[in-house]
């Protein structure tokens, strides 16, 4: 296990870290044995193994609660449909400077499968002034009591939006 413990020491030297790892990436994994009469010992034993991320995914995922949102990431003029989606969070980008507007049309709140349903949207930094996304219901449903498109156009600015079975009402609203 030297080798494998030489080479963590040596990433975390150089400041060698991933951000995002992906599902055919190792981890190394170590676990002590409890007792107070073994980790007294000058060498505590310990099991150690190594695990590919996909698989550490799979173990964590079954008893935690984290969430991955879907990543749109729009220039002007883009449409992105989410009307057949199942994703609840989305993380809005803009990779356009200047003015523009993309838009992301909303899924049909009157529909059994989004009946009741929440839709988060979180910007990032790139949303501003004029680049900005909308929010665009189907069919000309409203959100709230508009039916105008509803501008995500701040720095990390949040909503979110639940279904009650015939339109998208605001239940969080979050902008700097």
């Amino acid at each position: 296990m030297s080798n494998i413990l030489q080479d963590i020491m040596g990433m975390i030297k150089r400041r060698l870290f991933i951000s995002i790892p992906s599902d055919e990436d190792f981890f190394f994994i170590s676990k002590r044995t409890k007792t107070v009469k073994k980790e007294l010992k000058p060498e505590p034993e310990a099991d150690s193994n190594l695990i590919k991320a996909k698989d550490l995914k799979s173990y964590v995922i079954q008893d935690t609660k984290f969430i991955i949102p879907r990543l749109i990431e729009g220039s002007g003029g883009d449409v992105f449909d989410l009307t057949a989606s199942d994703d609840w969070m989305i993380y809005l980008k803009h990779t356009q400077v200047g003015n523009a507007t993309y838009q992301v049309l909303l899924p049909d709140a009157t529909s059994v499968a989004y009946k009741y349903r929440v839709i988060r949207f979180i910007s990032d930094a790139s949303m501003q002034g004029s680049n900005h996304a909308e929010l665009v219901t189907f069919n000309g449903q409203f959100i709230d009591e508009s039916s105008s498109n509803y501008q995500i156009n701040q720095h990390f600015e949040g909503i979110t939006l639940w279904s009650d079975g015939t339109r998208w009402i605001v239940i969080q609203a979050k902008a700097h």
